[in-house]
């Protein structure tokens, strides 16, 4: 049993702006998404945020693209090029040898040259469930040794970044970059690429930068299954990895394990653009979409109430005066034959019965509650039922006739009726 894409693979990804939009039921949306163009490109898959249900129709996966060239240092992000891993049959600059940075070895080497993965450009996407019974031939996966050992070495390369960004905040706190701790909450941020101005814009909240949700990885570093509980990160390195609370804002990615249909390996820098022009699209129309939605609701209000308007009311019964209530009436026994309805066959005046019995429903249902052992939630609905058949003067039995629902005996009688009933 294996899953597309899965854990320590490389998978050919291409953004899916008509799905990422999907949830969002906007037709004009939609259609501007239609006539994007989007690219494929090679990338390494790290792990799934939490388990993996057939029933659930996306699960979102960390990403890390692959690129070809080194990439040249950026001063202002304290990037250095030999902060990543060459890939087969990449052998490496001499930076990275001097590292001892063997380059990764997926199975059989790639049909490109001068292949790297960084820790600076990933990125956190929803992938369609897809359960394989067999793992595709296609399919290039990494062992665990070699994902723990990828793992390390983005480790160090984040560490070394982080000191000389902020060297008195990292001295200060804990050393979050030890062996015993495996947590990959130090990993870069969802959605970005470190080394240029490119960034994905919506992959994400602001707020999930602050107080994140970091899950462990995979396997600890002797390959054993690791299924320690989350944790809760502040601090540098919480920009690095967030939650799926907010799972929709992910985009939809379609992957394969067939990397022959990628014609080269494409510059990741133009996926962090495709989403970005996504984002544009997204904000534009869903401003649009909500302000004519509210429109169109205002307008449908605006025709109801003015059929309203122009309806005469039935005035041919008088309306009920509370005050007019009596005492009396209050006390006087409720008649009905199941057959009897307002056309003038009930015992007195229906209106006046009908205000009565208001008056008694509140007096009887707060005796029902009162009572040692509360009603149930079916008892109370039965009860409501007879007391609205006897206000419209038409009984649901014909068992007993007369009711007095002011009674406190009578309601415990009756609330034993219906949980009878």
């Amino acid at each position: 049993m294996s899953t597309l894409p899965s854990p320590l693979s490389l998978v050919v990804l291409q953004f899916d702006p008509v799905a990422s939009a999907a949830h969002l039921d906007n037709q004009e949306l939609s259609a501007a998404c239609e006539k994007m163009k989007t690219t494929k490109y090679l990338a390494y898959v790290s792990n799934v945020d939490g388990l993996q249900w057939p029933h659930v129709p996306y699960h979102c996966w960390d990403i890390y693209f692959v690129f070809q060239g080194l990439r040249q240092r950026n001063e202002e992000k304290a990037i250095d090029p030999e902060m990543s891993m060459p890939i087969l049959p990449n052998s490496g600059s001499p930076a990275h040898q001097a590292l001892n940075r063997e380059p990764l070895d997926f199975g059989r080497p790639l049909p490109w040259k001068d292949c790297y993965i960084s820790p600076f450009i990933r990125t956190s996407v929803r992938c369609p469930t897809v359960f394989l019974e067999t793992k595709p031939p296609t399919l290039m996966e990494a062992s665990i040794p070699e994902g723990i050992r990828l793992k390390r070495s983005m480790r160090e390369d984040i560490a070394k970044q982080w000191q000389r960004l902020q060297p008195t905040e990292v001295n200060e706190d804990r050393d979050m970059y030890d062996d015993d701790d495996d947590e990959e909450g130090s990993l870069p941020s969802c959605g970005t690429s470190m080394y240029s101005d490119s960034s994905c814009v919506g992959s994400g909240s602001a707020s999930h930068q602050s107080l994140v949700e970091t899950h462990s990885s995979d396997y600890d570093d002797d390959g054993q299954s690791n299924e320690s509980s989350s944790r809760f990160s502040v601090g540098p390195e919480s920009v690095f990895y967030f939650d799926q609370r907010d799972a929709c804002d992910h985009v939809v990615c379609k992957v394969s394990f067939d990397l022959s249909e990628l014609d080269g390996v494409n510059d990741p820098d133009l996926y962090f653009k495709e989403v970005a022009e996504f984002n544009r699209l997204k904000q534009r129309f869903q401003e649009g979409y909500t302000e004519r939605m509210i429109d169109r609701a205002r307008q449908i209000d605006d025709e109801y109430f003015a059929k309203l308007s122009v309806t005469k009311p039935d005035t041919s019964a008088p309306t009920p005066v509370p005050s007019e209530v009596t005492e009396q009436s209050k006390k006087q026994p409720a008649t009905y034959t199941g057959v009897a309805s307002r056309s003038g066959k009930s015992s007195y005046d229906y209106d006046t019965r009908l205000c009565s019995l208001t008056y008694m429903y509140y007096n009887t249902i707060g005796q029902l509650f009162a009572a040692s052992e509360p009603p149930t939630l079916v008892e109370v609905h039965c009860f409501l039922r007879v007391l609205f058949a006897v206000a419209l003067n038409t009984a649901p039995s014909s068992d007993k006739s007369v009711m007095y629902l002011d009674d406190p005996e009578h309601a415990a009688a009756c609330k034993t009726k219906i949980r009878d009933a």
